[in-house]
């Protein structure tokens, strides 16, 4: 009976797994405008941004990130740079702002503006309250859900016992 269950399921995952596979080259292909990656850092953390020109070529005029307070920092890396169709470019936040930490909590904004006329924004946010994307983290998640089953199911045999 349990092999019946788990030779059905096994075509039921290839064909997730192909959808996932397909919309993912769908979107990387398409991909374009601004991104910043990762969208939520640690204090004193680093981002990296990228902007890609669509199907129009474009020039980058200015550059700007703004902190949580309003206060704008300015960078003169790929200002001047002219995309053609489907190119990007690569900014590491904040190394590429003359001195500029990403020390204050809250959200920040990237604005890029471009020649035609274009304003590309996006937002991240630093926060004390990150989960490690380590190993380290991983475990420490993934134990404490162990732990917790391994509780209920301790309690449950002592109350069975008890019976």
């Amino acid at each position: 009976m349990m092999q019946r269950r788990t030779i059905k399921s096994y075509p039921f995952i290839l064909m997730i797994g192909i959808a996932l596979l397909l919309t993912g080259l769908t979107n990387d292909a398409m991909a374009y405008g601004l991104t910043v990656n990762p969208d939520t850092l640690s204090i004193n953390g680093t981002a990296t941004a990228e902007l890609c020109a669509g199907t129009t070529s474009l020039t980058i005029t200015s550059v700007e990130l703004v902190d949580p307070t309003g206060a704008s920092h300015s960078s003169s890396v790929n200002v001047g740079t002219t995309l053609n169709a489907g190119d990007c470019v690569t900014w590491n936040i904040p190394d590429d702002f003359s001195s500029t930490t990403l020390n204050a909590i809250g959200t920040w904004v990237l604005r890029i503006n471009t020649n035609p006329g274009n304003q590309f924004t996006d937002e991240f946010n630093v926060s004390i309250f990150v989960v490690p994307e380590s190993i380290l983290g991983a475990i420490a998640v993934a134990s404490a859900s162990l732990i917790t089953f391994a509780g209920y199911t301790l309690i449950g045999r002592i109350r069975r016992h008890h019976k």
